[in-house]
């Protein structure tokens, strides 16, 4: 795939489409994520970045479109209709999406999640809407749709060393989002007070250090 014009939805730290750019020196590539981005890393001169809201109207000239739209972990935080169709919307004819998303809920084998902190429930997320994504992208117009899904550790608990950096690294994003991810919801909607939600992600980051509880998440 060498595709010439390609769109990074929720970019971050902008390190995917600077990756892509650098791998694919002929591309186009465009960034966008809600927040100002600021890359660590030197950016291709194929690499630019804009910063807006990809819940609001798309604002691209008409007709304009890309050959590759890459989206990631914005499935938990956008209903599906305001992020899916824009990015069907602008591809290009015969164009390919690929959307990267993490099921929230935490799961285990061994029930060794039992009893502990760490539940969808409490730490928030919709984790149905995206395990429809098979069934509502082709009823919007995609084609040729495919599932690929990654049982991936929450810690390092699992043997070999490949598994085990995976959970390392999943742990190190699941502590880096918690907050961000549970305050809004837990006070906002469902009432709680701060201190509240202070003392369940202490404990749910205390349940996360112990590799006895062998969970993962399905990427």
């Amino acid at each position: 795939m060498n595709p010439r014009r390609v769109l990074d939805v929720g970019t971050g730290t902008g390190i995917w489409a600077i990756d892509f750019a650098q791998q694919h020196p002929s591309s186009e590539v465009l960034g966008i994520d809600l927040n100002p981005i600021e890359p660590e890393l030197p950016v291709p001169p194929n690499c630019r970045f804009e910063c807006w809201d990809a819940r609001s109207e798309w604002t691209f000239a008409e007709g304009e479109s890309f050959d590759y739209i890459h989206v990631r972990s914005l499935g938990v935080v956008m209903d599906h209709h305001l992020l899916l169709k824009p990015v069907y919307n602008h591809l290009t004819p015969g164009g390919w999406a690929e959307f990267q998303e993490w099921n929230l809920k935490f799961e285990s084998a061994d029930r060794s999640l039992e009893g502990t902190q760490l539940s969808i429930k409490q730490l928030g997320g919709d984790a149905a809407r995206i395990m429809s994504y098979k069934h509502i992208l082709p009823e919007m117009g995609f084609e040729e749709v495919t599932e690929r899904k990654y049982a991936v550790p929450i810690n390092p608990w699992a043997p070999g060393k490949q598994s085990k950096a995976m959970g390392e690294m999943n742990k190190t994003n699941i502590l880096a989002s918690m907050r961000p991810m549970s305050t809004a919801i837990l006070t906002k909607v469902l009432g709680w007070s701060t201190s509240g939600v202070d003392e369940l992600l202490a404990a749910a980051r205390k349940d996360l250090d112990n590799t006895q509880i062998h969970g993962f998440m399905t990427l």
